[in-house]
């Protein structure tokens, strides 16, 4: 079934989820990583107001690339994650999941509009 909103999930960023006030400028968001063998750390993220996120006293403009630092930071040589999973609210909600709560107000306010 074809989306009434036509937005896609790629389309959605998190200066969108700041509008839509499911996340907050100045929020922390969370991840945790532990290489293979190595000790578990919990990395600290800030919403900037542009949507971009800082952590590691660096800003980035995609989830994903800040999760790439806090990796390789950790001591692993990944170079690719899926940011929008990694990184979690402080109730545990990932950022994939915040973004499907705005699509499906997205998609309730298209129906509601028809």
């Amino acid at each position: 079934m074809e989306k009434r909103s036509g937005i896609k999930t790629y389309d959605v960023s998190v200066s969108d989820l700041i509008d839509a006030d499911l996340l907050q400028v100045r929020q922390k968001l969370y991840f945790r990583y532990a290489p293979r063998g190595m000790e578990r750390k919990t990395y600290k993220a800030i919403v900037l107001e542009d949507g971009s996120i800082t952590t590691l006293g660096q800003n980035f403009s995609s989830l994903s690339y800040a999760a790439i630092a806090c990796i390789q930071d950790a001591g692993s040589e990944r170079t690719t994650t899926n940011g929008w999973d990694a990184w979690k609210t402080k109730d545990g909600c990932s950022m994939a999941q915040v973004r499907e709560e705005y699509l499906r107000v997205k998609e309730q306010q298209a129906e509601e509009e028809r």
